[in-house]
Formats: structure tokens, sequence, C-alpha cells
């Protein structure tokens, strides 16, 4: 979902999740992707804590504003 939004012209892209080296994957890739052109930023948060959700997205809002799209895909995919 990351790449397509990328592809489709984001101005920047934020993944959370709770396994960090899935996230460092996916930030690594979507660099290569978009040659460094498009911020991409990973926050480690278990997305079953409440707090840890609202930590989370109190410092991305800080760090790059009100998201104008979110979007919500945890679960396992095979």
């Amino acid at each position: 979902m990351a790449q397509a939004c990328a592809e489709a012209g984001a101005k920047a892209l934020i993944i959370l999740d709770a396994n960090q080296q899935l996230g460092e994957d996916a930030v690594a890739s979507l660099h290569a992707l978009t040659g460094d052109t498009v911020p991409v930023a990973f926050y480690n948060v278990d997305v079953r804590d409440e707090n840890a959700i609202n930590e989370s997205i109190n410092a991305l809002v800080k760090a790059y504003g009100v998201p104008d799209v979110l979007i919500n895909s945890a679960g396992i995919a095979e």
C-alpha cells in the first residue's frame, strides 16, 4: 500500500508497525523506489496498545503535520 501511495504522488510516508525489522526493510525499499525524494519514516509501535499509538501519532504530527490520509491495515497476509 505504501508503494502504491508513493507511485501515486504521496508527499511523505509514515509506517507504524510492531515489527522493527519489517518496518526498517519497508523504509529502505521505499527510499530505493522514490530515490529519497519522498520523506519516509518508521515508528515502532504495537498497534494493539492505544497509548503507544497516541504517542506515535503525536510525534509524527509534530514532525510532519496532520496527515491527509491514514490507511489502517494491521493484520497478517500470506
